[in-house]
C-alpha cells in the first residue's frame, strides 16, 4: 500500500478462484448460480483478508478489487493489460520475466517492465 501511495497509483488486490472440483468437473454440468455464489464467496474472502490485516480498505487510497475466476500460480507479466481507466500510469507487477514478450496491444500501446 505504500508504494501505491507514493506513486499515487491504484492498488488492485486481486484473488483468484476456480469452480468446486476444478474447471473440467464444472464443464460437465455448469450452473451459473454455483459459479455466482463462488465468485461472491471470494470476494467476501478478499474482503475478509483486507479487514483483518489493515482494518478494511485503507482510506485516501484508490482501491480496485478483482475477483478472477481461474487457477493461482505465476502469471506472465503480459496478461496484466489494464484497461483504459486505468490511465497512463505505470503498473508495478511482481511476475517473474517472460519467455517471450507480447506484440503490442491495441493502438500500440504497450507498456512492459522495461518501457
Amino acid at each position: 500500500m505504500q508504494e501505491a501511495r507514493l506513486r499515487n497509483a491504484v492498488l488492485v488486490p486481486v484473488i483468484a478462484w476456480t469452480p468446486v472440483g476444478g474447471e473440467s468437473t464444472y464443464r460437465t454440468a455448469p450452473c451459473p448460480p454455483l459459479a455466482e455464489l463462488w465468485a461472491k464467496a471470494a470476494r467476501d474472502r478478499l474482503d475478509a483478508a483486507f479487514a483483518q490485516a489493515f482494518g478494511g480498505y485503507p482510506a485516501g487510497l484508490r482501491v480496485e478489487p478483482v475477483v478472477m475466476r481461474g487457477e493461482t500460480g505465476p502469471v506472465p507479466w503480459w496478461r496484466f493489460r489494464r484497461p483504459p481507466r486505468w490511465g497512463p500510469a505505470r503498473r508495478t507487477t511482481t511476475a517473474g520475466p517472460p519467455s517471450q514478450p507480447p506484440e503490442a496491444g491495441p493502438g500500440g500501446d504497450y507498456s512492459g517492465p522495461d518501457s
